[in-house]
């Protein structure tokens, strides 16, 4: 899943760059050349707007997939957490239980001091 994430990261890198720099350019490539943009019906700006408009669906689409793998990844965590905990309180119960039957049969054979009293 790092793999995925990663991936995921650089893909989103790319589509930010790829809308900011299309814009930069289309924006300098107006301010060069305001009567090539003139002869267009649609204001020089429009090319800009699509363009936002399929990176921001693009950019909403990759955010989705991270939080997805970010979600799976913590369930993932917590499920670990639980069977480490759960094996800890095993090994606990195990060890009262040995500690118990120590002590029971300290209790029921008396060492040898106790019987020389007698």
């Amino acid at each position: 899943m790092r793999v995925l994430r990663d991936f995921l990261l650089i893909l989103l890198g790319l589509t930010l760059g790829f809308v900011l720099g299309d814009g930069v350019h289309t924006y300098l490539d107006y301010l060069q050349r305001p009567m090539l943009y003139q002869l267009q019906s649609a204001p020089w700006y429009v090319s800009i707007i699509f363009t936002g408009l399929i990176g921001l669906a693009l950019v909403v689409l990759e955010l989705l997939a991270l939080r997805a793998i970010r979600k799976r990844n913590r369930r993932k965590e917590e499920e670990r957490k639980a069977k480490e905990e759960q094996a800890l309180a095993e090994q606990a119960q195990q060890n009262v239980a040995q500690m118990v039957q120590d002590v029971q049969g300290e209790w029921n054979h008396p060492t040898d001091d106790t019987q020389e009293k007698e």
